[in-house]
């Protein structure tokens, strides 16, 4: 069962990076996985929510932080246990288009990462919290379009990620009283 798994995942991958491969996609999905450019909006983001944000702004940030300070080195706990060797390091003939990384590849960090901040959004947010999920869906595809991740790394990172996040959220939830000005 193992092996129809793992075919099934270098499949999807093969898929992903190599049969999906066009221009467009090799122009922006390098800098959609690399962060470049996703940090310094973040960072402004948190400046612009830090000095005019609502009460409601200012937890969601504080709770993405520790949920992702919480999944970031917990991921690194399973890369080590796991040690799956990335697709890069594994095969020669893929479509690579950033550095390969010397990390293991299961779960995916930046799918985790970013399946917090959806998962987060969308318990403080509602329905327009939901939209996060399309950006993490896509960030976490860049992985495997650029050669860095199996389709595998980036359920078990997602899976991982909002399940990290929504722990936290009931945490908060737990020990804010709801009648607390502080209470989502």
């Amino acid at each position: 069962m193992l092996d129809g798994l793992q075919s099934l995942d270098v499949w999807l991958f093969r898929l992903g990076n190599i049969t999906l491969a066009n221009s467009f996609f090799d122009s922006i999905m390098p800098v959609i996985t690399s962060n470049s450019y996703v940090l310094p909006v973040l960072l402004a983001y948190v400046v612009g929510v830090l000095w005019r944000g609502t009460v409601r702004d200012q937890i969601f940030i504080l709770l993405v932080i520790v949920a992702i300070a919480i999944a970031d080195q917990s991921v690194t706990f399973w890369k080590d246990l796991i040690l799956r060797p990335r697709p890069c390091h594994s095969f020669t003939d893929i479509h690579l288009l950033v550095p390969c990384g010397t990390g293991k590849s299961f779960p995916s960090g930046h799918a985790a990462n970013n399946f917090v901040g959806a998962m987060l959004a969308a318990l403080c947010y509602g329905r327009w919290g939901k939209v996060v999920f399309v950006w993490a869906v896509v960030a976490s595809f860049s992985r495997v379009y650029c050669g860095v991740h199996y389709p595998l790394d980036l359920l078990g990172g997602a899976l991982w990620g909002a399940l990290v996040g929504w722990l936290v959220f009931w945490l908060y939830r737990r020990i804010v009283p709801t009648t607390s000005p502080i209470a989502l």
